[in-house]
């Protein structure tokens, strides 16, 4: 019986007070009134404490898994979000979102909604969403790097156009740096080849660019990258697409900053021979490239 108008400030005040793990009975009072709440069409004011009340009924929800109504609370809450992309992800002012001691909780409570919802229209908001972040050049930080990766690697292989985002997860080979999360990257492009498939001649090549050492899979194995740029040197760059020659780029920019300066000094010689390759013979094709 109460209007929309008294619901949203019991939402804020719900928010400003968040729950506590004594009072589990009552959580599922509290996911109602924020299932039945329209949301696209909520002040603007509420969107903060709309996303801590989701982010605490998240931890609840980890503790007491009956909580049902969560993942169509995460199903209407995500359009929400989408207006104010500026405001939650840092929008273009990359500096400052890496900053932000907020960005990392924000992008937990996104690949928690990604994995409470499967549906395309949900992935494609979730991905748009997170482009900002995909598109930062600078190294993320490791609380960034997880649910990045989560929200990518579940949520890309399910949107009808893949396409549409593959040039912002080129740039994730440049900037996340822990073995697992680029093992994971590989993982999603070989996923993609079924939708994708030129990605197929360069897959194996990024395996090998990207390849550590099996005795001990801390290290890099120098020698099977370093065999790899050769191979794709040898093979000349101008039978790549734009698309693949995105990847390789974006993996040596990632290894000018490698502790071995050997390896270094290859991938700069690499970056060197793509730019020749591209105006060698003033084709505008390859200029582009």
């Amino acid at each position: 019986q109460h209007s929309t108008s008294s619901l949203f400030t019991t939402l804020v005040l719900l928010a400003q007070n968040p729950l506590s793990g004594q009072v589990l009975a009552d959580h599922d009072i509290y996911v109602r009134i924020l299932s039945c709440l329209e949301l696209p069409q909520a002040p603007s004011t509420i969107v903060m404490p709309v996303f801590d009340l989701f982010d605490t009924l998240i931890d609840i929800h980890t503790e007491d898994p009956t909580l049902t109504l969560l993942p169509s609370m995460a199903h209407k809450i995500l359009p929400y979000f989408v207006p104010a992309k500026a405001k939650l992800l840092g929008s273009g002012n990359h500096s400052k979102a890496l900053k932000d001691p907020y960005m990392g909780r924000r992008l937990r409570i996104l690949a928690a909604i990604a994995q409470l919802s499967s549906d395309p229209e949900q992935s494609t908001m979730l991905l748009d969403l997170i482009v900002p972040v995909l598109s930062i050049s600078k190294p993320l930080p490791p609380t960034l790097q997880k649910p990045l990766l989560d929200i990518v690697c579940n949520r890309l292989p399910q949107v009808p156009k893949p396409q549409t985002y593959i040039i912002a997860v080129t740039r994730l080979f440049q900037t996340l740096s822990h073995r697992d999360a680029r093992n994971s990257l590989l993982g999603l492009v070989h996923s993609l080849i079924p939708n994708m498939p030129q990605l197929l001649p360069i897959a194996t090549l990024l395996d090998d660019l990207n390849a550590y050492m099996t005795s001990d899979i801390e290290s890099p194995d120098y020698s099977r990258r370093l065999q790899a740029m050769a191979r794709i040197e040898k093979e000349g760059y101008s039978r790549f697409e734009t698309l693949q020659l995105r990847f390789m780029v974006c993996n040596y920019m990632f290894f000018l900053h490698d502790d071995d300066q050997s390896f270094r000094t290859a991938a700069a010689d690499a970056l060197c021979a793509i730019i020749r390759s591209g105006s060698s013979d003033g084709s505008k094709e390859e200029e582009e490239t």
